[in-house]
């Protein structure tokens, strides 16, 4: 499992309890950064998967292997932590189970799925058709998660940048 600690982390903050009364205490975190939208454009050779949150997160990502004895496929996911799945998400993607599914089945993916895995961690699952090499960048304004999923016979090494980029 790797990690990428990137600025803007969302601090969590206890609710306190005073006299039988509950102060919450206002912070960015108590209601996540939305993922908004997950896009991607098919190529020959690669799909790119762009992951939009508004805000940057800490992430964490791993590849898993196909579970033939539960019918997965092989797999990448993707931890979003500080998030929350975004009202414009799931108005736009169909429900799939306790998620959202995006469609892609172009070869090298067949779907991109995301849920509120935890009540402050999205988790985005790509399930993979082929799959020879990954990468992910972070990019900023707006921020996103770039996964570039290059098919066999691709020469790509996995690459995690650890600071957003400048567009």
């Amino acid at each position: 499992t790797a990690t990428a600690s990137i600025a803007g982390r969302c601090a969590t903050a206890p609710t306190t309890v005073r006299a039988g009364r509950t102060r919450k205490v206002a912070v960015e975190a108590a209601h996540g950064n939305p993922l908004s939208a997950i896009k991607y454009w098919s190529n020959p050779d690669y799909t790119r998967i762009a992951i939009y949150v508004d805000q940057e997160v800490v992430f964490k990502h791993a590849k898993l292997p196909a579970d033939r004895e539960k019918g997965k496929p092989p797999r990448i996911y993707i931890d979003l932590l500080g998030a929350r799945i975004g009202e414009q998400f799931a108005a736009a993607n169909p429900k799939m189970g306790d998620g959202y599914e995006v469609p892609i089945g172009d070869g090298l993916l067949l779907r991109a799925r995301a849920g509120q895995n935890a009540p402050d961690r999205v988790r985005v699952v790509l399930d993979l058709e082929s799959l020879q090499d990954y990468q992910i960048i972070p990019l900023s304004d707006p921020f996103r998660l770039v996964v570039d999923i290059y098919g066999e016979g691709g020469s790509r090494s996995l690459t995690v940048a650890e600071r957003p980029a400048t567009t």
